[in-house]
């Protein structure tokens, strides 16, 4: 089939959707000005994207970015806009062996498939702006009600003022489940709240990942900071690799208190009901 045929065959998709939809499809509502139509411009590929995303936001449902054909100097010339839900899961009882009870266990999937053909693609212009060549609106699958639509991953954000929360939960070794119970008491309305309990403890994850390989030098760096300002001193023991392996500090009036009453050392195990 030929590229000007199947631009044929997709307008002609796109005409029996608008006067005889088929039974078993959803069509979204949204203002006027929010749908997309074929022949639609965009300055940049992005502004096409995002357009498309706040028309999915609007009306209920999910997309994400699907394939490209590029130009021979790397410019996109068309982008497929899926909506998530596009294709069919193909279930694969896949076995994993849990080494703690050496036995056999299944992994536990889950999908949102439901074959969906709602799709806009984007084609460049020669004047290098985009225009949307291909429309489909119906999906095979209903909108999200509107009281549930801030609980969609793209309303879903931890603003400043929950991350601000989220990292004193840390200092006090408060879990994210309970800063989340904390923040929920504060804002009082789950719609108002932009976030899930899941989102905090993925934060968090996120947090421990970008530290993971720098905790000892951020530590490190502290504890010189406050060296500088005197009275505070620490010594550290390096392993074979050069890696951080032992650290012991003392402040001003831990030394005061060591010459005032002997030969006393005290040190701080909590760290092990803490953990």
């Amino acid at each position: 089939m030929t590229q000007s045929n199947c631009n044929e065959q997709e307008s002609m998709i796109i005409e029996d959707f608008s006067t005889n939809p088929p039974p078993g499809l959803h069509f979204p509502t949204c203002n006027a000005t929010s749908r997309p139509y074929v022949g639609k411009t965009f300055d940049t590929e992005l502004d096409g994207i995002e357009f498309n995303k706040f028309y999915a936001k609007e009306c209920g449902f999910e997309v994400r970015l699907g394939t490209t054909s590029k130009s021979k100097d790397g410019t996109i010339r068309i982008r497929y806009v899926l909506c998530n839900r596009q294709g069919i899961w193909e279930y694969a009882d896949e076995q994993l062996y849990d080494p703690a009870t050496a036995k056999s266990k299944k992994r536990k999937t889950t999908s949102c498939r439901a074959d969906c053909d709602a799709k806009m693609i984007l084609q460049i212009t020669t004047g290098g702006r985009y225009y949307i060549r291909v429309f489909i609106e119906g999906h095979t699958h209903s909108m999200v009600p509107g009281p549930s639509r801030h609980l969609m991953p793209s309303n879903r954000n931890v603003g400043e003022f929950p991350q601000m929360l989220i990292e004193s939960g840390i200092k006090a070794n408060i879990g994210p489940m309970r800063t989340f119970r904390m923040y929920r008491e504060i804002v009082g309305n789950y719609d108002e709240l932009g976030c899930t309990s899941d989102d905090f403890k993925n934060y968090v994850r996120d947090l421990k990942v970008y530290s993971k390989d720098s905790d000892a030098h951020m530590l490190l760096e502290a504890f010189s900071n406050k060296q500088e300002l005197g009275g505070f001193k620490f010594f550290i023991d390096l392993d074979e690799e050069k890696k951080l392996q032992r650290l012991i500090w003392t402040d001003e009036h831990a030394v005061k208190n060591y010459k005032l009453f002997g030969e006393a050392v005290s040190f701080d195990a909590t760290y092990g009901i803490n953990r």
